[in-house]
């Protein structure tokens, strides 16, 4: 957050309800905008912070979304070698068992 931290003393504009003389009314008034304008630039000074860590949450999210994705892609890849390899494998393993079965028929051992 920004080093100006916003504080219910900070942001009080307006302080008393006491009567005004006509003369001081315009001082008090000077006075009344000068703490305002220093509660606006708090406000924007805080807003404008919050604007720039949204912004960083959602790139940073942006980003997290594309990892995601690349990783699901290399899931998907792992998986489609996995099952082709499993498939190898058994047919691998059929053929075995079949030069074994002719092996043993050849040699006459029923």
């Amino acid at each position: 957050m920004s080093d100006k931290k916003l504080t219910n003393e900070r942001m009080k504009t307006f302080d008393g309800h006491e009567k005004i003389p006509s003369l001081k009314a315009g001082a008090k008034l000077m006075e009344f905008g000068e703490k305002q304008n220093e509660a606006n630039e708090l406000l924007a000074a805080n807003v404008n912070e919050l604007i720039k860590r949204v912004c960083a949450l959602e790139d940073k999210q942006v980003q997290n979304e594309e990892i995601m994705k690349k990783a699901a892609a290399d899931l998907s890849a792992f998986k489609k070698e996995l099952d082709r390899l499993r498939l190898s494998d058994k047919l691998n393993t059929n053929s075995v068992e079949r030069l074994n079965e002719a092996v043993r028929l050849l040699q006459g051992k029923d």
